[in-house]
């Protein structure tokens, strides 16, 4: 009489005291109908990424030349967040308050009017 003991999956009380809601049972019409509409989007899905492989292609972004500077770009930019989150770590252990907004404004037009006079300096006739 083992058998007897094991869970009763359809008495709703046990699965009240797990903490879980009984699973519900579709009818076959349904589940079809919710197979169908998943088979629809993976396809659709597929064909997208197909339509985007071949746009890149068309683009020539899948060349060994674009390959490469589409992946050296990545790395400088996680070289350069890494680099970001390290004097991040580096400014928070030092007790440095952070900037306030008027603060890196203020920062942003020194730097734009210094590289501008640099620029005027290295680009007008003597």
């Amino acid at each position: 009489m083992p058998h007897a003991q094991a869970e009763d999956r359809s008495d709703p009380r046990l699965w009240r005291q797990t903490g879980r809601t009984a699973p519900r049972i579709l009818d076959p019409k349904a589940q079809l109908q919710i197979t169908q509409l998943l088979d629809t989007f993976i396809e659709r899905e597929k064909f997208k990424q197909r339509i985007d492989a071949q746009e890149a292609r068309e683009a020539g972004l899948l060349t060994s030349k674009a390959l490469a500077q589409l992946l050296d770009a990545a790395l400088r930019r996680q070289r350069a967040a890494d680099a970001l989150l390290s004097i991040a770590d580096r400014v928070a252990a030092a007790g440095i308050p952070p900037m306030s907004m008027e603060e890196v404004n203020a920062d942003g037009l020194l730097r734009l009017s210094l590289r501008q006079s640099s620029f005027l300096r290295t680009n007008l006739p003597k």
